[in-house]
């Protein structure tokens, strides 16, 4: 007999590139739970982006605010619940939990049913409190201390050695080298969530965090110890593998006795690498967004928890699979625009419908392109957006990866590439030549597309040689690169009237009285940007010489000052042929960028004067090959300005293929010097962009970076 439909509420689908958990939980449920289940997505605005994926939610629904009050989340909530019952609800944000937990007996007599800590239990562990909790209870921590005013935080810092841990009250963290970098750091994370900030003693070692669940009465039900492999420059955990360390294992156990707690925690962990040391650094009353780990562990805590809500003690205790590991990547969906309007309108909206099972047809005796920058650790690399074109590419017959390290996506993405080679270290020159020529002998590779800034004047520098040798390149010519590069925009060689975009100010900042002079006649804010750096924004002179210095610290020397212009951003990518002719592009509107600027969502516009005076722009520069120019449409002067040029694909690329102009594969065609089929341009769907987490097995990595090849087995 076919069990009923079970109905479960979800929060925490947004997030960007520093996902929240409540996508990773409703794939955990998707995954493990036996029968059907309706999944409402509730989020705070419509640029949840988890929640399209496609299959995981049945509806979304927006809430109102926190700051509302209890009584208005409880009453969104008991309205839902009677337009389409669910019988439990999962709230997957910090500062949601505390609110639910207050409103747990109204939900649970409204036919609700949570599984939370008590709000002592919650307040006892708060970023501000949690020393004082170690310290009553011996346990170990980092030196911790509060600081209300950004602007103290040299003074307060002092008093500590760097590197160091700046920390926001609620959420976010970051390791700074010196103190421009822990103002930058503070300002920006006080910003985001009031109440000043946290200064902590940074401990070199290795980091473990363990997910948990417990029942109504602190019984453990369920456990998964992580050790983080690899983490990106926000310290979150991008690569991790399931440990089995008793230690570990009773230090966290201990905890949460103490704590006295019920539902999901994270305990976050660093072992001294000189004494062994376990100290605990973070408490967290939700799960972790690296929680599907626990699915391929075979401790699905997500599904665990359902269980213990709606049959309470009937769920027994269940053990993680040690050596079950981990690796960030990004899924990338188009959403119909009307469900996104209807959405952000109504406040309700269905979900994504689950993808039909299909593979595009390709030719067997089709290109075989080779691809470069494969990872979205920091920030997604665009190989991923040119692969999933490439897929989609009747004349292209396999994609292969080249990457630069064992967790690079064509080790575990079968569905967008063939396979994959470890690009060895510090190759260029006659020798890039040489490993290329190999692999067009024993993987028939014939085409070649480098999609990392640094890479594009290294492959160009011998597109001559590859082409003796049998593999074809779209790449500009080392003069036409330097025509293009941040720095040109700070000479006059740019700053002719382009007529639909004009380039706006821009100065040199190689020491710091460059910087004051930089500011001083551009006024404020300022954009300060760098290559292979991010950029910054500054208000004030303070805060420009602490981005500076930061910029500084990193061995940045080149560093553009330039005007900073409000407005919406836009961005252009194409290709130019041979000749330095605009063969296709595709323009979009940014919808939603994440804190370092990159797209998250994005839709199609029609500018016709402004392609033609990018491809004017491009015609002057003698482009050729992939290119994107990011511009903001001036709200002063009603004018688009060009803050960005950047000589390869963006990372958002793979849209261009789902609105029928899949730029890659003309990219393929032109480099072969073939005709290219007629472009119709269509749709007004949605480019969303959410991250999610992949297994992957340690044998695999193993094999990869001890032999640099992969290749997937195609049925």
């Amino acid at each position: 007999m076919p069990q009923a439909e079970i109905g479960v509420a979800v929060s925490g689908f947004g997030g960007l590139d520093n996902p929240e958990p409540g996508t990773p939980v409703a794939r955990a449920l998707r995954l493990g739970w036996p029968g059907r289940l309706h999944i409402t997505a509730l989020g705070y605005d419509h640029w949840i982006t988890g929640a399209w994926s496609p299959g995981l939610a049945d509806r979304l629904a927006l809430m109102p605010p926190l700051a509302s009050g209890d009584e208005a989340v409880f009453e969104r909530i008991a309205r839902l619940h009677r337009e389409r019952p669910f019988a439990a609800l999962l709230p997957c944000l910090d500062l949601e939990i505390r609110v639910y937990s207050r409103l747990a007996q109204r939900l649970r007599a409204a036919g609700v049913r949570t599984l939370l800590p008590q709000v002592q239990a919650i307040e006892a562990v708060t970023k501000p409190s949690l020393p004082q909790f170690c310290h009553a209870n011996g346990i170990a921590t980092p030196r911790t201390v509060h600081v209300a005013n950004p602007w103290d935080v040299p003074f307060f810092a002092g008093g500590f050695s760097y590197p160091l841990m700046v920390k926001g009250t609620v959420a976010g963290a970051v390791r700074v080298d010196g103190p421009d970098a822990a103002v930058q750091a503070a300002i920006a994370l006080n910003g985001r969530w009031g109440g000043g900030v946290l200064l902590q003693e940074w401990i070199d070692g290795d980091e473990f965090v363990v997910a948990m669940l417990a029942r109504e009465d602190g019984a453990l039900l369920g456990s998964v110890p992580m050790r983080k492999l690899a983490v990106n420059q926000r310290g979150k955990g991008v690569v991790g593998a399931v440990v089995d360390d008793p230690y570990l294992a009773r230090e966290a156990r201990a905890i949460m006795r103490r704590l006295n707690w019920a539902g999901p925690l994270e305990l976050e962990f660093v072992r001294e690498r000189r004494t062994r040391r376990l100290h605990l650094i973070e408490v967290n009353n939700r799960f972790p967004n690296w929680i599907l780990l626990s699915h391929w562990a075979s401790c699905n805590l997500p599904v665990l928890l359902l269980r213990e809500i709606l049959q309470p003690g009937r769920s027994r205790r269940r053990k993680a699979r040690a050596g079950t590991a981990f690796v960030r990547d990004v899924e990338e969906v188009v959403v119909p625009g009307d469900t996104v309007d209807a959405l952000a309108r109504r406040g309700e909206t269905r979900g994504t419908p689950p993808p039909h099972a299909r593979r595009p047809g390709r030719r067997r005796d089709g290109f075989r392109v080779a691809v470069t920058g494969l990872n979205a650790f920091d920030q997604v690399m665009p190989g991923l957006g040119v692969a999933a074109a490439l897929r989609g590419a009747p004349e292209v017959a396999a994609v292969y990866g080249l990457g630069y390290g064992p967790y690079d996506a064509c080790l575990n993405r079968d569905d967008l590439f063939d396979g994959g080679f470890r690009i060895p270290p510090d190759l260029e020159g006659p020798a890039l030549v040489d490993w290329l020529a190999s692999l067009r002998r024993t993987a028939a590779i014939d085409t070649v597309l480098p999609c990392l800034d640094f890479e594009v004047p290294v492959y160009a520098a011998v597109a001559d040689g590859l082409a003796d040798a049998g593999v074809a390149t779209l790449l500009p010519e080392p003069a036409a690169l330097s025509r293009v590069g941040k720095s040109a925009f700070a000479g006059g060689r740019m700053r002719r009237d382009w007529g639909a975009f004009y380039i706006p100010a821009a100065h040199r900042a190689g020491s710091a009285d460059a910087l004051r002079h930089a500011v001083a006649r551009l006024g404020f804010p300022v954009a300060l940007k760098a290559n292979g750096a991010d950029t910054g924004i500054a208000r004030t002179a303070a805060e420009a010489g602490a981005i500076w210095h930061t910029m500084a610290s990193r061995g940045v020397r080149d560093i553009l000052v330039q005007a900073f212009i409000h407005g919406d951003e836009f961005a252009v990518a194409g290709v130019c042929d041979a000749g330095h002719r605009l063969v296709a592009s595709t323009a979009i509107k940014k919808l939603l960028t994440c804190e370092r600027g990159k797209t998250w969502a994005a839709r199609t516009v029609d500018l016709p004067a402004l392609t033609a005076a990018v491809a004017a722009f491009l015609a002057a520069r003698r482009w050729r090959g992939p290119f994107e120019l990011e511009f903001i449409r001036d709200g002063f002067a009603e004018r688009f300005a060009l803050l960005e040029s950047n000589p390869r694909f963006p990372a958002w690329i793979g849209f261009s293929a789902a609105v029928a102009t899949n730029l890659p594969r003309l990219a393929v065609l032109s480099a072969h010097g073939l005709p290219l089929p007629a472009q119709h341009p269509s749709g007004d769907g949605i480019f969303t962009r959410n991250c999610r987490e992949r297994p992957v097995a340690p044998i695999a990595i193993a094999t990869f970076a001890n032999t640099g090849v992969v290749r997937h087995v195609r049925a």
